[in-house]
């Protein structure tokens, strides 16, 4: 699908660089500019921990088998980030949230383990 890229003063069709009003690849390239992902990953480090909570709190299972030792489920939450961000995530970035907020969440268990 055509992607839209804002410039200083427009927005043009990602597929054939014209303006919005002489793009003919199709209607989708143009969607409202509240809703463009303007570049091709998200950077915002607030922003991806935003989307990694979100996906840990939405797989409170999944999470609670990781911090019982399931350390191959970091691919699962790795691929579920990817998909709440539809690709567009800075993998680097989104790696090293992810390990931080998977090793505060074993640590968070462990400690509740012990005190019990």
């Amino acid at each position: 699908t055509p992607q839209a890229v804002r410039t200083a003063d427009s927005v043009l069709c990602f597929q054939c660089r014209q303006v919005e009003s002489q793009c003919l690849c199709s209607p989708l390239c143009y969607q409202p500019h509240e809703q463009l992902l303007l570049l091709s990953c998200h950077a915002d480090e607030s922003a991806v921990e935003a989307m990694v909570d979100a996906v840990l709190a939405a797989n409170p299972k999944q999470l609670e088998q990781y911090c019982g030792g399931k350390t191959k489920l970091a691919g699962f939450f790795t691929g579920q980030v990817m998909k709440e961000s539809q690709g567009r995530v800075n993998p680097a970035l989104m790696n090293k949230v992810l390990m931080k907020k998977l090793a505060a969440a074993a640590a968070a268990a462990a400690a509740n383990m012990g005190s019990k």
